[in-house]
């Protein structure tokens, strides 16, 4: 149990977190004693690497008002919130989420442009948590989504990896969330690029020579090639060769994909998304009850934002979360599930759907971006998909993570799991062949 002290709230930011859940949920509670107040840290583990995570669990009573002095009633509510904290206690992560800018973008979204959007969306499915205080660019509150039923995806297909019923209810959110950005860019006729800088400037694959993320990138890039080495079919010497000279050019080409579009019409996009950044609710069904399908779903993790094509987040949705079989067996039908959605809800604003996105549009910039999904497979697929215990270990303490980050440390890690982990090895084959055959070879 921690102090409030130790993420630097006060009182007073209490209250007025308070404050702002009890107007949220029209509560009747005009005014209100905080009885108690908790702060509990999360083992994150490496998933968490960029921030502190906390749950704060507030106890209140509503304040009686009459003409006598103010008594408590008995009838209390229990509130929870989710408490991100910029991580300055250890350095490496420090500098490391300074220099990519995580936090102060996360922060000034929540701040000023998703509450715009939240706002945009009310009437329909929500997409992403509320927030209830951001603080000196090191403090983000949240609703607590756990506490509200939802969790992180309950599969039975492997690490990082969701069913058709997961992606649909995913892609059905997304559409949604692309559309609440479309139409405050109608309402307003000006890119939010021009009203919220900012929170637009690219921070997961910059065009920087010797930025931390670039020097990521490249150092993923030898991780590849040396795991690439290890599958049966590219032994040919002659055939490996030509791989190994063409593979870094064409996964470089991620930072060019991540720019605004001049080609086809740019969305608010999240930028991020693999199964860990998407919670889902469940209800259980059948006849005992006990098999939980997935209802609803919401966003996190805010940090990576860019204006960029739908088909760009789309399609490393996808990408990320299946393999080339599954996708070849039920791609139409997500690619049909999320433009319907998108459509629908531009509809419930009178915006003429073909007139932003048609379906051929939307099919045209997906055959655009579908090598950018694979690619993003990949970068994020040989770190996301590690053994749990070769994770802890690579990302175990801030040196480490220093090493991980600016040297080829990672190399030896990766290739032990490619070597003795079947579901890694065989998740990471099948991107690898996707992009080598049909890119390259």
């Amino acid at each position: 149990m921690c102090n409030l002290e130790d993420i630097n709230l006060t009182p007073d930011d209490i209250k007025m977190i308070c404050r702002r859940h009890l107007v949220r949920e029209t509560c009747n509670y005009r005014k209100f004693h905080i009885n108690t107040c908790e702060v509990e840290a999360l083992g994150d583990g490496p998933a968490g690497f960029l921030a502190h995570h906390y749950i704060l669990t507030v106890d209140i009573s509503e304040k009686i008002v009459g003409y006598s002095d103010e008594k408590r009633s008995i009838n209390g509510k229990t509130l929870s919130f989710f408490v991100k904290v910029f991580p300055d206690d250890v350095q490496e992560q420090a500098e490391y989420a300074d220099e990519m800018k995580v936090f102060q973008k996360e922060i000034d979204l929540y701040s000023y442009l998703l509450p715009r959007l939240q706002d945009i969306g009310i009437g329909g499915k929500e997409w992403a948590a509320q927030s209830y205080l951001t603080k000196d660019d090191k403090i983000l509150v949240n609703e607590n989504l756990k506490a509200d039923g939802f969790e992180m995806a309950l599969n039975t297909t492997g690490a990082c990896r969701l069913d058709f019923d997961h992606l649909s209810i995913a892609l059905d959110i997304l559409g949604k969330f692309h559309a609440c950005g479309l139409v405050l860019e109608d309402r307003c006729q000006t890119p939010p690029t021009q009203m919220y800088p900012d929170c637009f400037e690219e921070n997961a694959y910059p065009d920087e020579e010797d930025h931390i993320r670039m020097v990521g990138l490249k150092n993923a890039i030898m991780t590849h090639l040396e795991l690439i080495k290890r599958i049966p079919k590219y032994q040919d010497n002659q055939l490996l060769t030509t791989i190994l000279e063409e593979y870094p050019k064409i996964v470089m080409k991620i930072v060019d994909y991540v720019k605004t579009s001049d080609q086809f019409r740019n969305v608010v996009s999240h930028g991020d998304l693999w199964a860990n950044n998407i919670m889902f609710k469940y209800e259980e069904i059948g006849e005992e009850k006990k098999v939980p399908k997935p209802v609803d779903c919401r966003l996190v993790d805010f940090q990576l934002v860019r204006y960029a094509p739908p088909a760009l987040d789309v399609v490393t949705l996808i990408c990320n979360t299946t393999d080339s079989g599954f996708r070849e067996e039920n791609l139409e039908k997500l690619l049909d599930g999320y433009h319907k959605s998108l459509c629908g809800e531009l509809g419930r604003f009178g915006i003429v759907p073909d007139d932003i996105i048609s379906w051929e549009d939307f099919l045209q910039s997906y055959e655009y971006y579908k090598l950018a999904g694979l690619i993003e497979s990949v970068l994020f697929g040989h770190l996301t998909g590690l053994p749990a215990e070769i994770a802890n270990e690579l990302l175990g303490s801030s040196e480490k993570f220093g090493d991980f980050i600016k040297s080829n440390t990672r190399i030896k890690f990766c290739i032990k799991a490619f070597e003795t982990d079947a579901g890694y090895r065989s998740r990471l084959t099948d991107s690898f062949c996707q992009i080598i055959d049909n890119y390259i070879l």
